[in-house]
């Protein structure tokens, strides 16, 4: 298992290149020119700025994934189902670029929830009908929004007719949903309003 940081700009960017460095041994010097001349010579046009890049040599996705989560401070919870090799590939050092490649490339499946960063596989993404009776999507995305998800990652989509939204996304982001949902319904029984309140990274929220 090794890997190496490529031309990388002392940027935040640069920052989250350590973790590669952090998980492996460098490459030395002629291998890296190797790296640069053979693995980019066939590389299709989208392939990743070498400026911009850490160089994967050979390492275990999850342990990738872990390490690149320290390094941008978020605590990543890996689904059992998560599992594969990253091999001879250029990697983008920017948080959002890198989340992109793993999605594409590997099959990976990602949220965050505030500082927690949630990663599962493709194969484990599943679709839920779920029972919103009055509420409305928008509704229900502002109170997601307020538990620090975001609503845009997987949109729920209303089906009118069935007084329920369709939402496919992984397993745990799916359970998040349905108790926002039934926690509004429950309050707006209860006490007429649609004022809840959630457990979040052990502390108490309010609305």
């Amino acid at each position: 298992m090794a890997c190496i940081a490529v031309k990388a700009r002392f940027t935040s960017a640069a920052r989250t290149a350590a973790f590669l460095l952090s998980a492996g041994l460098a490459l030395n010097a002629g291998s890296l020119l190797a790296a640069e001349g053979k693995e980019t010579a066939g590389a299709p046009a989208s392939a990743t700025s070498l400026e911009n890049a850490v160089y994967v040599v050979d390492q275990d996705l999850r342990t990738l994934l872990t390490e690149f989560s320290k390094r941008i401070g978020a605590n990543a919870i890996i689904s059992k189902g998560l599992k594969g090799r990253v091999k001879k590939a250029f990697l983008p050092t920017d948080r959002q670029e890198f989340l992109e490649e793993m999605s594409r490339n590997h099959g990976v499946e990602w949220y965050f929830e505030g500082t927690t960063l949630h990663l599962s596989s493709r194969e484990e993404m599943t679709s839920r009908l779920i029972g919103i009776k009055s509420l409305t999507v928008d509704r229900i995305n502002s109170q997601i929004r307020k538990v620090d998800l975001d609503p845009t990652r997987y949109p729920l989509q209303e089906v009118p007719e069935a007084n329920a939204a369709m939402l496919t996304a992984p397993p745990s982001y799916i359970a998040r949903v349905e108790v926002i949902s039934e926690s509004i319904l429950k309050a707006r029984r209860e006490n007429g309003s649609d004022s809840i309140r959630f457990i979040k990274f052990g502390e108490k929220s309010s609305e």
